[in-house]
């Protein structure tokens, strides 16, 4: 059947039947989670995010035609190394490049599968040769279709977007010798002390993702989170057991949360540790009420998190306490011993 498909640049001319398929997935998508914006659900705002998307720096788009008529495409953009010069965008992986929430589309009369591999197939012999060998798309939980086509490709889930629909508390207990206070400007070393603590637990097995945590990280660190502190509506709450720091969860009023997610009365949930030694002790719940609590008093309605799929303790508490999968971010590394060679031929 793939001898049926031309795949091509995707043009300007191509556009409009592009974000009609756009349209109607995520159409599909916002019926299964209304989380997801409904100002997309709008034809000539989803054809103004393609052009731009198309347009970007490091961008590139192709089109799958059948009998003259688009039946896919996909946008995708290689992540440019100057970005990486401040304390978050060292998690990065060097040499990514991704397909976002908003730059991809089958139609659903065709098969998925064949049309994301020969969409694919374009891009990653061009990123590849160019040395961008970690590969990345955004898609919807709910879309199982979707998810199979990019499993067949050799991707599997990364990271999930979770969104908790809802500020109610968490049900905790009162724990002797604990308090939580929320940090002010002077206690910024301890805020970057538990941050510490959360990327070195995400550098461990199984997770393995890189995290800024060495002394040359620091100040980095410190130009970042003064910034946060000083802003009321970014609190950072510290949990202490007889004085000594031992937990942390913080949320920030301009997260990550993406435009495809609805904002309002959303809040991004950012950092969320307790440490190993004191971990199965309640003091995480005590964290997040007290978090849910300072929600429900700023009139927030639901709040979002980014989870490591991996995450062998940070997952399940997250999912037990209400969080829900919006949407996965599939990855794929290629062996990095064909980087620079030439596909394109």
């Amino acid at each position: 059947m793939s001898y049926q498909i031309t795949v091509t640049s995707l043009e300007s001319e191509h556009l409009g039947a592009a974000a009609k398929l756009l349209m109607r997935r995520l159409e599909s998508e916002h019926r299964d989670l209304p989380i997801i914006n409904s100002d997309f659900l709008n034809l000539g705002k989803i054809t103004e995010v393609l052009a731009n998307q198309k347009n970007e720096h490091l961008a590139q788009g192709f089109a799958a035609l059948k009998n003259h008529r688009l039946i896919g495409f996909v946008i995708g953009k290689k992540i440019s190394e100057s970005t990486q010069g401040n304390y978050l965008s060292q998690i990065t992986i060097p040499n990514s490049a991704g397909i976002n929430f908003l730059a991809h589309a089958v139609s659903e009369e065709a098969d998925a599968k064949i049309v994301y591999r020969e969409l694919y197939r374009e891009l990653a012999k061009n990123w590849v040769s160019d040395g961008y060998t970690h590969h990345t798309i955004n898609i919807s939980s709910s879309d199982q279709r979707i998810q199979e086509a990019w499993f067949d490709l050799g991707f599997g889930r990364h990271t999930t977007i979770t969104v908790r629909p809802g500020t109610g508390p968490i049900r905790s207990t009162q724990i002797s010798g604990l308090t939580i206070k929320q940090a002010q400007l002077d206690d910024v070393d301890t805020v970057i002390d538990l941050a510490e603590l959360l990327g070195k637990h995400h550098i461990s097995s199984p997770m393995f993702m890189f995290w800024p945590v060495q002394k040359k990280d620091r100040k980095l660190a410190k130009t970042f989170f003064e910034k946060l502190l000083t802003n009321e509506n970014n609190p950072h709450f510290i949990a202490y057991n007889n004085d000594h720091a031992i937990g942390l969860l913080s949320f920030l009023s301009e997260g990550f949360i993406p435009p495809h997610i609805s904002s309002a009365n959303n809040i991004y949930l950012f950092m969320g540790i307790v440490s190993e030694k004191t971990q199965q002790n309640g003091i995480g719940h005590v964290l997040l009420n007290t978090g849910m609590t300072w929600a429900r008093e700023h009139n927030y309605k639901s709040v979002t998190l980014h989870v490591l799929n991996m995450n062998y303790s940070g997952w399940p508490f997250w999912e037990a306490n209400g969080f829900l999968p919006i949407e996965y971010s599939l990855a794929r590394t290629i062996d990095s011993r064909l980087k620079g060679n030439n596909f394109k031929n």
